[in-house]
């Protein structure tokens, strides 16, 4: 019987894939007492540590998780207290201009009073009109 190149080919490369499978089934089955531990209480004991290795690496994950989260929750309070802040800021410098104004037209409104009471010619003040023409006003 003559058989094809190609068959030839998949024949070996079945061959080859036997021996492999065949490498990764001892490893396996070594794998399974590697130490070659009889003693029924020291494997306990390294099941116990193994138990205690995972757990360990479970905890210090959730921990991670955690500390992340808390970066998260500052980091959006911090962005929370700027924007908020902002807002104040942007809020108050009206505010302020408008207690200014007020102040100037109180402090002003004192000095007509007091000028008056001591007959004294109110101060004008020069102020521009919208066309351009400078005009003097009394305060009062």
């Amino acid at each position: 019987m003559v058989f094809s190149p190609l068959y030839k080919v998949k024949q070996i490369e079945l061959l080859e894939l036997k021996e492999k499978l065949a490498q990764k089934r001892k490893i396996l089955r070594d794998w399974e007492n590697p130490y070659k531990v009889n003693d029924p209480r020291q494997i306990e004991v390294m099941e116990e540590h193994l138990i205690a290795t995972l757990t360990r690496v479970k905890n210090k994950k959730i921990f991670q998780f955690k500390l992340e989260e808390q970066i998260d929750q500052l980091r959006g309070e911090v962005l929370c207290y700027r924007s908020r802040r902002h807002n104040m800021e942007k809020n108050l410098i009206p505010i302020c201009m408008k207690s200014q104004a007020r102040l100037e037209s109180e402090l002003a409104s004192v000095i007509v009073v007091l000028l008056l009471r001591f007959n004294a010619k109110p101060p004008s003040v020069a102020t521009e009109s919208s066309d351009g023409k400078s005009s003097k006003e009394v305060i009062r």
